[in-house]
């Protein structure tokens, strides 16, 4: 009855669906509040939604000199690090991948999507391809760095608490946030 539940939780409430549906609900509404500041209508709330199902009757459509196999599977492999990642995070006291160094693990996860568009979008054989690729790099390197120093940072904070040093175990840091509050209020935290 358990695992049950606890397939509840990871699946349904407040799992996969509900971030879901709550995901597009949460972009309906920032584009209704964006268009209410320029005083336009907007968008219905419900349009990202529409977007979705819409999308997801198309076919896909492969251009003749693309590398057909790195084309479709491209979008796979980067979906399939965001699931793997999602197994890393504590959720409800369950954590389905756990070890010493979670947070250097769900770095590389987040870094595969960019990569997989990368690799996607140089398999289509368009000539603008190149210049994609060499934005997405531009835009990995750009946010990577500023991201290890916040998690770094986390780390190290919460390792202090377990007199460690430095943890890179997601779960020593749940555990540091949940006897301690909020990293939030830490004002060695500023920086990150």
């Amino acid at each position: 009855m358990k695992l049950l539940m606890n397939l509840v939780y990871i699946l349904i409430f407040p799992g996969l669906l509900f971030s879901s549906v709550f995901g597009l609900w949460l972009a309906g509404i920032d584009r209704k509040i964006l268009a209410r500041m320029q005083k336009r209508v907007g968008p219905p709330v419900m349009q990202p939604t529409y977007d979705f199902f819409k999308l997801m009757g198309k076919e896909t459509i492969i251009p003749d000199n693309a590398a057909r196999s790195t084309f479709l599977l491209a979008p796979y492999i980067g979906l399939a690090s965001l699931i793997v990642t999602v197994l890393f995070i504590p959720i409800a006291g369950i954590q389905a991948f756990g070890g010493v160094a979670d947070i250097v693990v769900i770095l590389y996860l987040l870094t595969i999507p960019s990569l997989a568009i990368m690799f996607g979008g140089s398999a289509s054989g368009s000539p603008f391809a190149g210049v994609g690729v060499s934005r997405t790099m531009v835009a990995i390197m750009s946010y990577e760095l500023p991201l290890i120093l916040i998690m770094l940072a986390v780390g190290r904070l919460a390792g202090r608490g377990f007199d460690m040093g430095i943890t890179f175990s997601l779960e020593k840091i749940a555990q540091y946030q949940a006897a301690n509050g909020p990293n939030l209020f830490c004002w060695s935290m500023i920086p990150a």
